[in-house]
């Protein structure tokens, strides 16, 4: 298994982690996905945000190895950097709608999946309550840039019927910003980590 399979494996294994318990809705041609994805990604910024204060707060108190918190940091900032050009790609394929702005949004989804998938794989660290914590909250924001890419068209020249039809077999209606704030939330606040609350 080379590093990108065992990198893939790992947001795979914490979408699967970050989900039990929670019920998947199948999801046709009545979930908007600007709109889901305009409402859903300041949110997952904020989850960004929030392990990255995590991350940099076990550094300052010796929970975490500098190595690692390096590469979480990197990753976590490269991340943030990608979601502020996916919203702006979105408004832009909002405002003119294109193939080319279409392939550069899912391009840029699974640029962002590339980078959460880079701590999850670098949180493999001794304090098992905070490796769990990065995991679950990193986890939640996997599922959710997964949930809204099912929902892409697969183009815009796709007739509304066929694509409208395709949807409805593999899209998942993907958690609302309240739900991934309570969800991280009562997470954080269970585990000790209430002061990162998003």
């Amino acid at each position: 298994m080379n590093r990108r399979e065992f990198t893939g494996h790992l947001v795979a294994g914490a979408a699967v982690a970050s989900l039990a318990g929670t019920t998947l809705t199948m999801e046709g041609c009545t979930t908007d996905w600007i709109t889901t994805a305009i409402n859903d990604l300041p949110t997952i910024v904020d989850v960004v945000t929030s392990v990255a204060s995590i991350v940099a707060a076990a550094l300052g108190a010796a929970g975490i190895a500098p190595a690692v918190a390096a590469i979480i940091a990197t990753a976590a900032q490269a991340a943030q950097v990608a979601l502020a050009l996916l919203q702006q790609l979105i408004k832009d394929y909002q405002a003119n709608p294109s193939a080319s702005v279409l392939a550069q949004i899912k391009t840029t989804l699974l640029d962002v999946q590339a980078q959460l998938g880079a701590i999850l794989n670098a949180a493999h660290i001794d304090n098992l309550v905070l490796r769990a914590t990065i995991t679950f909250v990193v986890g939640t924001g996997v599922t959710v840039l997964t949930d809204i890419l099912s929902l892409l068209p697969a183009s815009t020249t796709t007739s509304l019927a066929k694509s409208a039809a395709a949807t409805a077999k593999f899209a998942v209606k993907p958690l609302n910003a309240n739900q991934i704030k309570s969800q991280v939330n009562n997470y954080l606040n269970g585990n000790g980590y209430g002061a990162y609350v998003i």
